[in-house]
């Protein structure tokens, strides 16, 4: 650590009545739980990318029979 980092701890920890290693302490753990929770969302976001590529490709192949579908109704309701 640069002793300017040093000294901005110490002086923050003065302003919050803390010890250093409190203080310390409470940042790593804000920072573990900040990573936990970006690591999360860039993972659903791969995941969410991945299913729309998948589902993309469903419904492509299902383009013909949603046709089908539609002229059967037609048909049947005399359109």
């Amino acid at each position: 650590m640069t002793q300017q980092l040093l000294d901005d701890l110490d002086e923050a920890r003065a302003k919050e009545k803390m010890g250093r290693s409190e203080m310390i302490m409470e940042a790593t753990q804000q920072f573990l739980r900040q990573k936990k929770a970006r690591d999360l969302r860039d993972e659903m976001e791969r995941g969410y990318t991945e299913m729309a590529s998948i589902n993309f490709s469903i419904a492509c192949e299902c383009t013909h029979v949603e046709s089908e579908a539609e002229d059967k109704n037609l048909q049947v309701l005399g359109g």
